[in-house]
């Protein structure tokens, strides 16, 4: 399973840029415990192999700022995750729902990590590409 971070619009070499580097950190090693708990590895990755993801945007409004935040699994990843989690195979539209749970859960750990350098971010609903 990998963690992507899509699409941020933060300039870099700027103090906003330093802070979510920091934040970026806290959200590699949540996704490093979680992928302990899970039993699989969770690991920041490119988004070229996954064929299931799950987005989420955490926003600063006053400084036109966002982050999508995404985890995606390739077929094999997506079949691995299901049997850990439920027991056995699941469709698509569980596995999109685990996934956006998943994002959800990195999505407040940059949240909270983020709130340490005194940047509140909101936190968006989990989306899933349509099918």
């Amino acid at each position: 399973m990998r963690v992507l971070v899509l699409e941020s619009n933060v300039p870099e070499r700027t103090r906003l840029c330093q802070s979510l580097a920091q934040s970026g950190h806290t959200v590699a090693t949540t996704a490093s415990e979680l992928g302990e708990l899970l039993g699989l590895p969770l690991a920041i990755g490119p988004a070229a192999a996954a064929t299931e993801t799950a987005t989420v945007v955490l926003s600063l409004s006053a400084q036109k700022v966002e982050i999508h935040l995404a985890v995606g699994v390739d077929a094999r990843g997506g079949k691995n995750l299901c049997e850990r989690l439920l027991g056995g195979p699941a469709g698509v539209d569980v596995l999109r729902d685990t996934l956006r749970e998943i994002a959800n859960t990195l999505g407040g750990a940059f949240k909270r990590a983020a709130l340490v350098d005194g940047q509140v971010f909101s936190l968006g609903l989990p989306t899933s590409p349509a099918p």
